[in-house]
């Protein structure tokens, strides 16, 4: 029970801390999805470290192991409660790096203790004289329960109830207690006599004790790095349009150590062989979700994805738990599971952004699982006769051939949609139902079923009929940005629009000439910012005076995207724009996408852009605004560290006395206007939340609807821009009032 208990609270410890040290790094870096890609591939870093530390320290005397795992055990204690470096990177830093940076001089110490304990322990357990000592595997079950116990309890217990500050101090008191029960097991294992000899024998499997080939190693290896990635790539995909928030990760992680649990389990969970046989089927969810880019509803889109990642890793990791070594060989097998799983970390979070311009990475991982996991396994235990696994056959030229020619039947089913002009669920069921229903057909042979997923992932991706044609496609560590060209029908001639994409969410729209060529209308501000929407409303009395002459105005913006808003900057107005993403930067400069930035500084505004995040640089304006806007809110991935009162203190300095904070809160999955109205009461604003109904044409216009909320000192400001503060009183409907130490998204979710 001892060495059940240290294991559990080890990893508890462990993950724990990954959620709750990337949520304290998020507003260092935008809230960027990428964050968490970057910061697992940290702890598995940190993970392979300290099993390769594991393994070579298993190979010392018994009384040198004890001694030198003690010490390295109490080191960390000095570092307690760990602690961020100050500041943020610095534009034209790498964000990748400065984060690396930031959590190994924060956690490094501390993790690489916990990520060896539990295969040393294992270990230690292996080599005494115990019953337990002939299959020791179960305490890596034992490890990961108390991981999936911690990532859960994160989202739904500490972060609600606990700020950061007291979460930080309870982990180091957590830390304390597992050096306490580390040092009771060193003293357990040294007074059953560690046995300095490896255990000879066999392990229940039937696994002889001879040192594992260069093929089964390599096999773990990729066993482990390919779930590794998918969960990665699973989680980029969701956070890209849910929230990149410790809830939404935890649950591709969590779901990950699931299957470790139920695969590595003393006792059989699920039968062998389970998830191999459900993999055609997960792959065709898969394969359906990708190609008809399914975002809504959540309530279907979100465990769709997560029940065909999850059948994979379990396939992956049920394999790889039956190819499990002797015991002897029981730290060069963790140490190449962490490597494996440190492969496809960083294939995630360094080569991926580099080779491809969108989600790639996770449906290529789904490709290496279909080929990595055999259609048949061996089948039952405990006095059931097994099944011989057949041998691997030969690869045949239909493996290849048939794959091809699914690729090329799905191209060409999608051209015959265009040319009958099918629309809706007809071309769905050309160019997407027909070809991942073939796919499933081949999957018998995982070669060709895993070539043949490819292939037609592949062909659908080069369909983009479903969001109009790609001009641009740019992905950097904050996202995907999309530019495309899509034609709306119209009551003349067909209207073509420019519109900016980050992932999923529209971030601006402009139209331009029927062929696409060029941007016009420079001032007629389409998407959100319509003169019809509330801050086209807000803007349009301001841009008028009874001499003629417009007043000149200084104006803040927070997010810049295609540059909509610029329609109403007039000559002589100073306007400031915070914006994360040098990427998003550059295509709102390039006219040959978006004019309405080149536009409004050629009429005379005086325009800056600058780099960083929002609520660093926005200390460094000097003068205040009359006007300041934060257009941040939109997507899934929210900042939160906008939101919080000590941000709104900032706004409010940043404010001239009868200036106004305008904050579009538009979004599909969150419903932000009770936490608006919490936290202007908790300030002392004055509030009005107004919507826009879209235009009833708004395939053809491009002008839809949105919800802005618009706060000032006084009731009187509102006024003064056309707003009506009884309209939606600030009383009712009060979320919680956030902070930089605690904020709840889980309250604001909408299924």
């Amino acid at each position: 029970m001892l060495w059940v208990v240290t294991v559990f609270v080890g990893s508890g410890l462990l993950f724990v801390a990954q959620p709750m040290i990337a949520k304290m790094l998020l507003p260092r870096l935008g809230g960027a999805p990428a964050v968490w890609t970057a910061s697992v591939l940290f702890f598995q870093a940190v993970l392979l470290a300290g099993y390769g530390y594991a393994h070579w320290l298993g190979r010392r005397r018994p009384g040198t192991q004890i001694a030198i795992h003690a010490v390295l055990v109490l080191l960390p204690l000095g570092l307690a409660p760990f602690r961020l470096i100050d500041g943020a990177p610095v534009v034209g830093f790498v964000p990748a790096l400065w984060l690396f940076e930031a959590l190994l001089l924060a956690v490094g110490a501390p993790f690489f203790v916990l990520s060896a304990g539990a295969p040393l322990l294992q270990k230690w357990l292996s080599r005494t004289r115990g019953p337990a000592a002939r299959n020791p595997y179960f305490l890596y079950a034992a490890s990961n329960a108390g991981s999936l116990l911690a990532l859960f309890a994160y989202p739904i217990l500490l972060e609600p109830a606990i700020g950061l500050e007291r979460q930080r101090a309870l982990w180091a008191w957590g830390y304390f207690a597992y050096t306490v029960l580390a040092l009771a097991c060193a003293a357990h294992a040294w007074r059953d006599r560690l046995e300095s000899a490896e255990p000879e024998g066999k392990s229940p499997e039937g696994a002889d004790a001879a040192p594992p080939s260069a093929g089964r190693r390599s096999l773990w290896m990729a066993l482990s790095a390919a779930p590794a990635s998918l969960m990665l790539g699973v989680t980029s995909i969701l956070t890209a349009d849910v929230a990149a928030v410790p809830f939404v990760w935890v649950l591709t992680l969590g779901l990950y150590l699931v299957t470790f649990v139920l695969a590595f389990a003393s006792r059989a969970l699920v039968p062998p062989g389970l998830a191999a046989r459900f993999l055609p089927m997960a792959a065709v969810v898969f394969m359906l979700l990708l190609m008809t880019k399914a975002t809504e509803p959540l309530a279907v889109v979100l465990p769709a994805h997560l029940a065909a990642f999850f059948v994979a890793a379990l396939a992956c990791h049920t394999e790889l738990a039956r190819l499990r070594p002797h015991p002897s060989h029981l730290t060069t097998y963790y140490s190449l599971i962490g490597l494996g799983g440190a492969i496809g970390g960083a294939f995630n979070a360094l080569a991926a952004p580099v080779l491809f311009e969108d989600w790639s990475e996770a449906p290529l991982a789904f490709v290496v699982a279909c080929l990595l996991v055999p259609r048949a396994l061996p089948v039952g235990s405990g006095g059931k006769k097994k099944r011989k696994q057949p041998a691997p056959a030969a690869i045949r030229r239909s493996d290849v051939a048939i794959p091809v020619v699914l690729g090329l039947a799905t191209l060409l089913l999608a051209k015959i949609g265009d040319f009958l002009g099918a629309s809706g669920q007809a071309r769905e069921l050309l160019a997407t139902g027909i070809p991942v229903l073939l796919t499933y057909l081949a999957s018998a042979r995982r070669f060709r079923f895993g070539l043949a997923v490819g292939a037609v992932l592949w062909a659908g991706s080069l369909d983009t009929a479903l969001r109009g044609r790609d001009l641009l496609t740019d992905r950097s560590f904050f996202g995907i940005h999309r530019v495309t060209l899509t034609t709306s029908p119209s009551d003349g001639d067909p209207v073509a629009f420019h519109q900016l994409y980050h992932g999923t969410t529209l971030h601006g729209a402009q139209r331009v000439e029927a062929d696409g060529t060029m941007p016009v209308e420079p001032r007629e501000p389409l998407a959100y910012y319509a003169p019809t929407s509330p801050i086209g409303r807000v803007f349009r009395p301001h841009g008028s005076s009874s001499t003629g002459s417009p007043p000149r105005q200084r104006v803040g913006l927070v997010g810049l995207g295609a540059g909509s808003l610029f329609a109403y900057a007039e000559p002589g107005e100073r306007w400031s724009v915070f914006e994360i993403d040098p990427r998003v930067q550059r295509i709102a400069e390039d006219g040959r996408y978006f004019s309405y930035l080149p536009e409004a500084r050629r009429r005379g505004a005086e325009i800056e852009v600058i780099l960083g995040d929002a609520r660093l640089t926005l200390r460094s304006a000097a003068e205040p605004f009359d006007l300041l806007v934060l257009d941040a809110f939109t997507g899934g991935a929210i900042p939160v560290h906008l939101l919080t009162r000590e941000a709104f203190d900032l706004y409010e300095n940043k404010l001239r006395p009868d200036g106004l904070l305008a904050l579009h809160i538009s979004n599909r999955h969150l419903d932000l206007a009770p936490l608006v109205r919490a936290m202007a009461k908790d300030a002392g604003l004055a509030a009005v939340i107004e919507d826009g109904p879209p235009d009833p044409a708004a395939a053809a216009t491009q002008k839809l609807g949105s919800r802005w909320a618009f706060l000032a000192r006084t009731e009187g400001a509102l006024r003064a821009r056309g707003l009506s503060p009884g309209g939606a009183p600030a009383s009712e409907n009060l979320g919680r009032v956030w902070t930089d130490d605690q904020s709840d998204l889980w309250s604001l979710f909408q299924w």
